[in-house]
């Protein structure tokens, strides 16, 4: 009731649900009335990551790069480039290991046993063509994902990327992130 839909639209149902849930939850511990550990946190990132995926379902149709538009230019340029994010795309920093409880529980019966729920997780949700995506992405891809979304050309996001994480290869992160369909085509 404190977060009613702004339109008859379903998809638009819900949302609030992760903040409210976080709300609630906190207040319980805060009031003593039960431990942290007795209860379900893991309940705020599957609410984002839930309605994530919605957002990225229902979003605008564009054309995503493909590396093949790359191919033909120099790597100068390449690395001059200045992406911008398709309309599905969205790169969340989760705090539980969220793919794996969703994807447990897709199937009847499922339980959480022998998962370790507070393992944290970086996922990047994405739709290039009909279906939502969702990949687990390391810290280091976030954070070159993080740099070029916020507007750095791939040269500024690769020394960044070299200062925080040195043992990774540009190339090896960069790959899949083109191939995820998270960039704009090229004009």
């Amino acid at each position: 009731r404190q977060h009613l839909p702004r339109s008859p639209l379903m998809m638009e149902y819900g949302a609030g649900l992760a903040e409210t849930l976080h709300t609630t939850l906190t207040t319980l511990v805060e009031a003593r009335q039960v431990s942290a550990a007795q209860l379900p946190f893991y309940a705020v990132d599957l609410a984002r990551f839930e309605a994530a995926r919605l957002v990225a379902y229902h979003a605008a149709d564009a054309e995503a790069l493909v590396p093949t538009q790359l191919a033909g230019l120099p790597p100068e340029a390449v690395m001059e480039l200045r992406f911008s994010a398709h309309p599905a795309a969205c790169l969340l920093h989760l705090e539980h290991a969220v793919l794996e409880i969703w994807q447990r529980h897709q199937h009847a019966g499922a339980t959480l046993e022998g998962l370790d729920i507070a393992r944290p997780e970086r996922i990047l949700i994405t739709r290039p063509a009909l279906e939502v995506q969702v990949t687990v992405l390391c810290e280091a891809a976030a954070l070159l994902l993080e740099l070029l979304l916020a507007g750095q050309t791939l040269a500024d996001a690769a020394a960044r990327l070299a200062d925080a994480h040195p043992e990774q290869e540009l190339g090896q992160l960069l790959a899949p992130l083109l191939a995820s369909g998270v960039f704009l085509a090229l004009d």
